[in-house]
């Protein structure tokens, strides 16, 4: 059995998705992701990927033949205050879809995100059981019948939550793209060779094996694995830094808050860690 790849890299994602014979690994994933069935199902006419990397999470852009425009948002993880920022980033993405594709109205703008792990936060984004949920935004008042939020539309997709489950158990062509996602290098061969009696993951399979065998993908997909390292080790010690300063503002003002009640200084300093110097400080 081939070593297959992790799809969640980047390099790997944009070499899957992106090539211009894998058109129907998006549609068939998008589909069967929001469900899109018949007349609704999705048609991809163009797609493409940011010009800029600010960071090692990759994302496709596309439109449909419908004039419809889908991101896709792979992150490694959920950080701190996103469920806060989410707005921000539907809104950044749609503006900068419009120029992208300035000659195409957009009838339909849905930012997909979908999260592996969540290092900085107890809980996902999701409450309760489910893996997957979709929101759309409406105005709380007015009368148009056509408002600009009636084109937005969020689907956050936890692969975490999703969970590690059989080939057996899985039963929906959803619940195979989402396990090819976040399995795909610890794939073997019995479970391949039960993927690959559907069509479209034969043709996936067969891609993401041809890249896997590619020297030139393996040495790219090194680099962005060491860069993706070393970008959440960077947000771990910033994390750690920032918690450490906020445990000593807690500290300050607790001591603060004691001295004031009259409680000694060397008191102080036991209860709080604080040392005598910032305690006479805190004295005046």
């Amino acid at each position: 059995m081939i070593e297959l790849l992790d799809l969640k890299i980047d390099v790997v994602f944009k070499s899957f998705f992106g090539d211009k014979n894998s058109k129907e690994f998006l549609e068939s994933f998008v589909n069967s992701v929001l469900g899109l069935e018949g007349k609704h199902a999705i048609q991809v006419e163009t797609l493409s990927f940011p010009s800029y990397d600010r960071t090692p999470f990759p994302e496709v852009s596309l439109t449909t033949t419908k004039g419809d425009c889908y991101i896709i948002k792979m992150q490694a993880h959920i950080h701190e205050g996103f469920d806060r920022k989410l707005l921000y980033h539907l809104v950044k993405n749609y503006t900068e879809c419009i120029d992208l594709y300035p000659s195409a109205p957009i009838s339909t703008f849905h930012m997909i995100n979908i999260f592996d792990d969540y290092r900085f936060e107890e809980k996902s984004l999701l409450n309760g059981t489910h893996y997957l949920e979709t929101y759309s935004l409406e105005p709380e008042s007015g009368f148009s019948d056509k408002h600009l939020f009636d084109q937005w539309k969020v689907t956050i997709l936890d692969l975490k939550k999703f969970g590690n489950r059989s080939l057996n158990e899985l039963k929906t062509t959803n619940e195979k793209w989402l396990h090819l996602l976040k399995n795909a290098p610890c794939i073997i061969q019995e479970e391949a060779n039960n993927l690959k009696k559907e069509p479209i993951f034969k043709h996936a399979l067969k891609r993401l094996e041809d890249l896997s065998l590619d020297p030139s993908k393996q040495k790219a997909y090194k680099k962005s694995l060491s860069a993706l390292r070393d970008y959440l080790s960077i947000l771990a010690s910033e994390r750690a830094a920032g918690y450490e300063e906020g445990c000593q503002e807690e500290r300050l003002d607790i001591a603060q808050s004691l001295s004031s009640q009259g409680v000694s200084p060397q008191q102080v300093c036991d209860a709080t860690g604080v040392s005598m110097e910032e305690i006479d400080a805190i004295r005046g």
